[in-house]
């Protein structure tokens, strides 16, 4: 075997992803051993693991919350654009059959549309700084409750 295949971690990921699943067609260990036996090979210990398991739980959590949270947003956002399109169409109708000429649908189109644009920014831009704010104090009241 040529091991210049190899280009970094990601391929020798992949490899294990591989020979991991062909054992487990042919074990009939359970997850967790498999999972030992695993870490015993890679020399890492059962409190390696342990650390591991906590942090990839904690991480799995965090992408449930945030989908969650995302199709939460998403459900405020979308009836908001659906009115602003809607009202928006009949401000310009109107502006367009006048006589004068005058564009003031402008000033509604865009003053509303500046708030859409936030709206949008808020709920689909999940690297801005508001986004991780507006999560956190959601993921922060959403546990708060479940306490109570």
């Amino acid at each position: 075997m040529n091991p210049s295949h190899l280009q970094d971690d990601s391929d020798v990921e992949q490899i294990l992803r591989i020979a991991v699943a062909d054992a487990v067609r042919t074990d009939d260990r359970t997850l967790r051993e498999r999972l030992m036996l695993a870490a015993e090979e890679l020399g890492l210990s059962s409190d390696q693991i342990e650390r591991a398991e906590a942090k990839w739980q904690r991480e799995r959590q965090m992408r449930v919350e945030l989908a969650e949270y995302m199709s939460e947003q998403r459900k405020w956002f979308w009836p908001h654009l659906l009115a602003y399109l809607a009202v928006n169409t009949v401000l310009v109708i109107l502006n367009l059959s006048e006589w004068d000429g005058f564009p003031w649908a402008v000033f509604p189109l865009v003053g509303w549309g500046i708030g859409v644009y936030a709206h949008a920014q808020e709920v689909f831009n999940v690297k801005s700084a508001e986004f991780r704010e507006e999560f956190r104090k959601w993921r922060d009241q959403r546990r708060s409750s479940d306490l109570a």
